[in-house]
């Protein structure tokens, strides 16, 4: 934080410190204690689990000798932590504006200005590392938390070349907000409350090296106090990390106070950034009984110096510290995280490895039972390959060797059973078991279910996440922005978080859009934006362009364009009449023709009927006169055949007449 104490305190102002110490380590250790109580061996273990390391308190019987540690539960909290981030950062732009059809179009390029800048600084700071810190605790402890600080660095860049070669190296000082997550062991909340916002504070505390300290001191950000360490030994962290690396009389433990205090303990002499919120404090000062309690930002070391102490600097008087629950526990504070959900399957997983790893080391290692009475004495009774054992007697009724019988093959499978419960328990799907021991996974079907539980979990695991987590400090960061680089952020907008989709979720999704590609009409409106959907959810380098051809196809045209389009089809309408025109005329064209040739087709037929016809009276005629010919001809033929009668009839007469005559001779 950016406050600076630059007074020597007096004596009254010094009582007013070590009484506000006072009042705030007294809840403080109260709520830590409750805490502790609550939790603390629980993530000790949960640590231990997801890190790998055996502990002797972990131990499920005495006499447990080996040490194994399962990797179903590690594996199932890291697969839950990268399907959540490739939801939140599947995506270049992981939040976004919302939707606010009353804005012009300027107000709009200005949002989106700031939405670029906001990124861009995010990004640089750091802040996608910290949130991706923050799921991994939330996945461990049940809730994960970050709070914001702010840095104030030196930004280096070249400046003009100079005469003699060379560049000048211009230094700015920049307020640089970042996110600190904190682990659940290092969070300090009020059990009063369930949300940040209504408890009446909350601490961060932590162990800082003594030179640490110096360098704040020297700074002016923390007072010219003497530090001197000796309570950090009560507080170590059931992780373990400090262990060994700070010594006792080189740690100083810091803790940080986020909450309501009672306003005439906090000290009067202080300097601070002059900002116009001195009004926005006075109407936010609350009442508790007879005491007036405002919102302050204080520092303590080791329990009882105060370095740092100030009323809340900030615009909006919001607390610097976020928190989620991983899975939502109605009423409390803490939530329920992969580590709670898998903890009985995973211990009931590794009993059942270490208790076969025990067996397999009675039955792989030789052991010999011995007569002692007939074993020298300060025989070395240690089995190794060619040792000479010396026996007062026959070896045989001296030694004898102890053999245990073989394990139950059925043990190893009851261990793809353990791990089977550890995914029902953290919703974590995965390959690891055997397909001999799971027949689901050798299965479409069974995938698919694998699938659709996994895809259900995680947009629930995501939604509380981007409501409750992402969103509250996306927009506390811009609130800071606003107050300390007012030029760079001069307008207040909404952010709403992009990605609420995993890589299984979203390689599901893909696939029935893809289907549904298939049923509407190509080139329509509901065609591109599905084929937009697809593009958004792809991991192309070239989805930005590909959308931005496709808001261009669907945005809605302007006075040009559609003046443009008027003109082009009224030149089409008129194309596509000149068209039928001429089509027109030669349809008629072409109609004349076969009507033409229709017509000389009839006439060629009358003519053919015509001589068909003549030809038919001039055979008749010829017909007639052959009869008539005929006739004539039987007529002729009559006629001669009675001539020729008569001649013969004639002839007759005349040969009587001459008989007569000869006989009258």
């Amino acid at each position: 934080m950016s406050i600076i104490v630059s007074d020597t305190p007096t004596r009254t102002q010094a009582s007013k410190e070590d009484e506000l110490a006072s009042w705030i380590m007294e809840r403080v250790n109260a709520w830590r204690t409750h805490r502790d109580n609550a939790f603390k061996d629980r993530w000790g273990e949960y640590y231990r689990l997801w890190r790998g390391r055996w502990s002797e308190k972990d131990k499920n019987r005495s006499s447990e000798r080996s040490k194994l540690i399962a990797p179903a539960l590690s594996q199932a909290i890291e697969m839950t932590v990268a399907e959540m981030e490739e939801a939140t950062f599947g995506r270049t732009q992981w939040f976004d504006l919302r939707d606010d059809i009353e804005a012009g179009p300027e107000e709009k390029a200005a949002m989106v200005k700031t939405r670029d800048r906001l990124l861009d600084d995010a990004n640089k700071a750091g802040v996608p590392d910290a949130i991706s810190a923050a799921y991994l605790n939330g996945a461990l402890y049940g809730s994960g938390i970050a709070k914001i600080v702010m840095d104030i660095k030196d930004v280096l860049s070249p400046g003009p070349l100079l005469p003699d070669g060379t560049r000048e190296i211009i230094s700015v000082k920049k307020r640089v907000f970042r996110l600190d997550p904190l682990p659940a062991d290092e969070f300090i909340p009020d059990p009063a409350g369930t949300t940040i916002e209504d408890m009446q504070g909350c601490a961060h505390e932590l162990v800082k090296s003594q030179s640490w300290v110096a360098r704040m001191q020297a700074k002016g950000i923390f007072q010219s106090v003497d530090i001197t360490a000796g309570e950090v030994s009560d507080t170590k962290s059931e992780r373990g990390d400090l262990e060994g690396s700070l010594k006792d009389t080189e740690a100083v433990l810091i803790t940080e106070y986020h909450g309501l205090v009672p306003a005439r303990l906090l000290p009067t002499k202080v300097k601070r950034d002059k900002q116009p919120i001195d009004a926005i404090m006075d109407e936010l000062e609350l009442k508790s009984g007879d005491e007036t309690m405002v919102e302050a930002i204080v520092t303590i070391g080791d329990k009882r110096h105060m370095l740092r102490a100030s009323k809340n600097p900030f615009w909006m008087q919001d607390r610097s510290i976020v928190s989620y629950q991983h899975e939502k526990v109605p009423g409390r504070f803490w939530g329920r995280g992969v580590a709670e959900k898998g903890f009985n399957p995973q211990k009931a997983l590794d009993a059942e490895l270490r208790s076969r790893m025990d067996a397999l080391a009675l039955i792989s290692n030789p052991m010999m039972a011995a007569d002692i009475t007939r074993m020298p004495r300060g025989f070395d009774l240690k089995i190794r390959p060619g040792k000479l054992w010396l026996t007062n007697g026959p070896p045989r009724d001296v030694l004898q060797p102890v053999v245990f019988q073989g394990l139950d093959p059925s043990t190893f499978n009851q261990t793809g059973e353990m791990e089977r419960m550890v995914q029902m328990g953290t919703g974590a799907m995965d390959s690891a078991t055997p397909t001999n021991i799971n027949a689901r996974n050798s299965t479409a079907t069974g995938s698919s279910l694998q699938q659709a539980g996994f895809v259900k979990r995680s947009k629930r695991a995501m939604s509380n996440v981007s409501r409750n987590f992402l969103q509250p400090i996306i927009q506390k960061l811009l609130w800071r922005y606003m107050q300390f680089d007012k030029q760079r952020y001069p307008v207040d907008v909404d952010f709403r978080v992009m990605g609420t989709l995993g890589i299984v979720a979203r390689e599901l999704e893909q696939v029935q859009l893809t289907q549904m590609l298939g049923l509407v009409e190509p080139g329509s409106a509901p065609q591109l934006v599905l084929m937009k959907a697809i593009f958004d959810n792809s991991s192309s380098p070239y989805k930005g362009e590909l959308n931005a051809a496709i808001d261009q196809m669907l945005a809605p045209p302007s006075e040009e364009d559609v003046a443009k389009q008027e003109a082009f089809e009224q030149v089409k309408f008129l194309t596509l009449k000149a068209d039928l025109e001429k089509k027109s005329m030669e349809s008629r064209k072409l109609q004349s023709e076969v009507i033409l040739n229709i017509a000389k087709a009839q006439s060629e037929e009358v003519k053919t009927q015509f001589d068909g016809a003549n030809l038919d009276i001039e055979v008749q005629r010829l017909i007639k006169e052959l009869d008539e010919l005929g006739e004539l001809s039987r007529q002729n033929d009559a006629a001669l055949l009675n001539a020729q009668a008569n001649l013969i009839k004639a002839q007759g007469g005349k040969s009587n007449g001459s008989s007569d005559n000869g006989e009258g001779s």
